[in-house]
């Protein structure tokens, strides 16, 4: 049972009305990958999105988003990087690639983290996957989607983990055997607004252990894909062993996560109450003090 109902209810709506605007009124979202085309174009583009293309360089952020921005994509599909390709600091984003998306995830706070990047779009499962991602983000505010595979190379994560950190998330990492037989999906992204046969949603059978629960920024990424009883890989680089988890009631053994959301009803695990950040601390102390001090002076009235 959906414990969000409202919330869902609006998503749905939203994510219908987002693919029915259609390009007259589309809305622009940016995405950057390795070689500065992507897959994703032709799944967007029929959602009703206006798609701007980039590469995973240098001021192609700061260059690409604009007042009409509802989504960024860095999104590594396999263009960049391989087994072993070490970070490479020429590619990295800028001062002004951090500044302008630190401004645009002020208003727009919703994060995907996907782990299915790699996918080639080339079925009808794939596409309706990209495309439900694309309007229950835009439907939710917009905001931005992280996507890499494995870390067996530092360049394949090197610009998610970049823009993670900007954001206090947690970084991708490991290398993870994930069969398909093995892996439990839910939420609105395999449903709305079109339905999605996830056995067909290919990426590769490796994945990093992508952000997932509660964060260093304390909201909560709740789960949309997971795999189970997934095989660490050390032979192609740090692979810590995973931790097993229980989800409606069932434990699963070393769960691997391959997509992660802040999106309401988009998980399988409802989030949980975010960490008050030091201000919100500050705010109820204060409000505390006030309390008792308007609560000892009622007091001394009655007695006199």
């Amino acid at each position: 049972m959906n414990q969000y109902p409202f919330q869902h209810v609006r998503l749905v709506v939203a994510a219908l009305l987002a693919s029915a605007l259609g390009a007259a009124n589309a809305a622009d979202i940016v995405i950057l990958t390795g070689s500065g085309t992507s897959s994703l174009s032709t799944a967007l583009t029929g959602a009703g999105f206006n798609v701007i293309n980039g590469t995973l360089a240098p001021g192609q952020i700061s260059s690409r988003i604009t007042a009409n921005t509802v989504g960024v994509y860095i999104w590594n599909d396999g263009s960049l990087g391989n087994t072993g390709s070490p970070v490479n600091p020429a590619l990295a984003f800028n001062a002004g690639d951090q500044s302008a998306l630190v401004t645009f995830a002020a208003t727009h706070r919703n994060i995907i983290m996907d782990g299915l990047s790699w996918r080639g779009n080339g079925n009808v499962d794939e596409r309706n996957f990209s495309s439900n991602e694309a309007s229950l983000l835009a439907g939710a505010g917009g905001g931005i989607v992280l996507g890499a595979d494995d870390a067996s190379g530092a360049l394949i994560v090197q610009h998610v983990n970049q823009v993670a950190g900007w954001l206090n998330y947690s970084l991708w990492s490991g290398i993870y055997s994930t069969q398909p037989a093995n892996q439990v999906f839910g939420g609105s992204f395999f449903t709305t607004p079109n339905a999605v046969n996830p056995t067909n949603v290919v990426g590769t059978t490796t994945y990093s252990e992508v952000p997932n629960g509660l964060q260093p920024n304390g909201s909560f990424l709740s789960t949309a894909l997971f795999g189970f009883n997934s095989v660490p890989l050390p032979q192609f680089g740090p692979a810590p062993a995973l931790a097993d988890v229980t989800f409606n009631g069932v434990l699963y053994r070393s769960v691997n996560h391959v997509v992660t959301t802040n999106i309401a009803g988009a998980g399988i695990d409802p989030p949980v109450a975010a960490i008050p950040e030091p201000e919100t601390y500050a705010m109820i102390v204060a409000g505390l003090g006030l309390l008792s001090v308007v609560t000892r002076r009622r007091a001394g009235r009655r007695r006199a």
